[in-house]
Parts: C-alpha cells; sequence; structure tokens
C-alpha cells in the first residue's frame, strides 16, 4: 500500500482572517496584507491529504469567505 506524504499548500481568501482561526484551518500559518489594494490572507502550510484540503475549504465556505486561489506548492528535498 502506497503512503501518502503531506502535501504543501498556499490558499488564498479576501479580507482579513483572526490569526486565531488557523485551529480550525488545519493549524495551516495565516498572513494578512493585501493584493491590488485589496485585504487578503495566505494561508499556508501542509495538510495530510486531499481530504483535509476539502475540510479546509469546506470550512472556509462555512465562514462565507470568499476564495481567491489555491496553490499546491513543491516539495523541497
Amino acid at each position: 500500500m502506497k503512503t501518502v506524504e503531506p502535501l504543501r499548500y498556499e490558499i488564498r481568501v479576501r479580507g482579513h482572517l483572526d490569526v486565531g482561526h488557523s485551529e480550525w484551518l488545519g493549524n495551516l500559518e495565516l498572513r494578512t496584507g493585501f493584493r491590488r489594494d485589496q485585504p487578503v490572507t495566505v494561508l499556508s502550510g501542509s495538510l495530510a491529504d486531499q481530504s483535509a484540503l476539502h475540510g479546509v475549504l469546506t470550512m472556509i465556505q462555512s465562514m462565507g469567505v470568499t476564495l481567491l486561489e489555491i496553490l499546491q506548492l513543491e516539495e523541497l528535498d
């Protein structure tokens, strides 16, 4: 059976989320900033698998936050 390695993601959403939401969002790191003069939050880090990613996306949707972008980052060797 093949072992699934955690994958690194970067997820951008509209608005500034409170750092306290990190635990709800898969313990991803939250950084706030601006993109084209609009407030954004970047969530980044490793998630165990696709199921964990979908869980984070479901939580983002339930919070009423607008999803802007999802990137799967290259693993560092």
